[in-house]
């Protein structure tokens, strides 16, 4: 299960950060020996991994790993765990960043290319804005996990998901064989599959690593945090500590893997005596403190400031924010803001004519739902007092 977390940026790592996501099965005696709690949990996270992409396996070296990783062939796609490395094209698996990594004949692998390494590791968005589209295809469960999951990011981060017009760079959000994504920018479409089981918690997730997060155990400092039990429920990929680090290490980001308790031992035992059972985002199932420092340092600012309106009551749905006055907010937005959430010291008055005309709403304070005020899906101009 995506309780996992991380607060490193895969494009200013040393090489794609490997992930154990999609290669493991936890055994039905490991269950048995748990206690009820530690058994559900685990249930839980076989559930998740039954859903991560399984096919054909070949070796390839991520930048800065020293030993081959696993990596699986399914359809159009080469993964590493949850994370995107390459593409079909033709008779090649073709890297993000262009290098050849594997060669087909038919249905038969015949081996990795050029040198083995791959160093996909992405780029930032410009501006922190991620155009993105929906696959007409995809499932109502995947649209709500992506709703829910873009909502915490408008409501917490400068990261913004907005609808693509014709940006030749975006994401394009599909229900596919289970939760993955590339990490950062990589030119062009981006996949990033929400499919059964993906929840907002996985979704989040999955979402992080298209903003360019890694995950957290394989910071290049995580050994000075952990010790990882070899011979866990956790993949041997994650041995290899790649990545650079920002911050202190966080045991419950969102990126971080979660801690398995098998063969009487934990998988990641912290070393400053944080509690091993809160390791992973369980418990937090949200951006922990941490995780919004990443992205604050990755693509500067802080979380959302001026006055920031949203499609749906409770600060849900598509949303935009403002530090100035408006007075049109266009055809896709017009008549469409049902709640309104605003930064300290600022304040709006909200217009339901353009050209700040027609009747208004003043106020400083956030807004769940303008129906209360009766202006809910009224607003088509508004003026904007910073402090």
């Amino acid at each position: 299960m995506f309780n996992r977390g991380m607060r490193h940026a895969a494009f200013l790592a040393l090489g794609l950060l490997s992930t154990a996501c999609g290669e493991q099965e936890v055994a039905t005696q490991q269950l048995q020996a748990l206690a009820p709690d530690e058994a559900s949990g685990l249930e839980n996270d076989a559930v998740y991994h039954s859903q991560y992409p399984k096919g054909q396996t070949f070796q390839v070296r991520l930048a800065g790993l020293d030993t081959p990783v696993t990596a699986v062939l399914k359809g159009n796609y080469a993964f590493v765990g949850d994370q995107v490395i390459g593409e079909v094209s033709g008779t090649q698996v073709i890297s993000a960043d262009k290098q050849v990594i594997l060669r087909l004949d038919g249905d038969t692998q015949v081996g990795a290319m050029g040198s083995g390494i791959v160093n996909a590791t992405g780029q930032k968005w410009p501006g922190g804005v991620i155009p993105y589209e929906i696959d007409p295809a995809a499932s109502a469960e995947t649209r709500s996990a992506f709703a829910g999951a873009k909502a915490d990011y408008d409501a917490k981060t400068s990261i913004r998901w907005v609808p693509r017009t014709n940006q030749a760079d975006y994401v394009r959000i599909v229900t596919s064989d289970g939760c993955w994504s590339y990490v950062g920018k990589i030119g062009g479409r981006q996949d990033l599959s929400l499919g059964a089981g993906c929840g907002v918690n996985p979704a989040r997730h999955e979402l992080g690593h298209a903003v360019g997060l890694a995950h957290e155990q394989v910071r290049q400092d995580r050994d000075s945090w952990v010790t990882v039990n070899a011979g866990g429920s956790q993949n041997a990929i994650d041995w290899g500590s790649a990545g650079t680090p920002i911050g202190s290490y966080d045991f419950e980001s969102m990126m971080h893997y979660r801690n398995y308790f098998v063969n009487g031992r934990w998988d990641y035992v912290p070393k400053n005596g944080f509690p091993p059972e809160q390791v992973g985002n369980d418990r937090v199932n949200t951006f922990t403190p941490g995780d919004l420092g990443a992205i604050r340092a990755i693509y500067g600012g802080g979380t959302t400031t001026g006055v920031c309106f949203y499609a749906d009551s409770d600060y849900k749905g598509e949303s935009f924010c403002a530090t100035s006055d408006s007075a049109w907010v266009g055809t896709q937005w017009n008549d469409r803001i049902s709640s309104v959430k605003v930064s300290p010291g600022y304040e709006y008055t909200l217009f339901n004519d353009i050209n700040f005309a027609g009747s208004g709403l003043g106020c400083g304070c956030d807004v769940p739902n303008l129906t209360q005020y009766n202006f809910n899906d009224l607003t088509s101009s508004f003026r904007i007092k910073r402090p």
